[in-house]
């Protein structure tokens, strides 16, 4: 029998810096989607276009308990690197 997943990060004090920087990476790319956006569909629509981004990357792209894996596709968005370093 396998052991639970590790559900929760913990961040040690000397990790911590290694931690912000995958954390960022993930944040970054929606940051300048942000900011492209922005002059196109107005503040507020930017931001609803951030979050429907991060939704679909995060929670459809790199989803691991989808049966079959995360799906091929969800390798070309940003949050890849940063999910799979914690």
């Amino acid at each position: 029998m396998h052991p639970p997943p590790n559900q929760f990060m913990v961040i040690e004090q000397e990790d911590a810096d290694g931690h912000a920087a995958i954390l960022a990476a993930g944040r970054d790319p929606y940051a300048m989607v942000g900011v492209l956006a922005v002059p196109l569909v107005g503040r507020l629509g930017g931001l609803y276009l951030i979050l429907l981004l991060a939704f679909i990357d995060i929670g459809l792209g790199q989803n691991v308990m989808i049966p079959t894996g995360p799906p091929a596709w969800g390798a070309f968005l940003p949050a890849r690197g940063a999910i799979s370093g914690c």
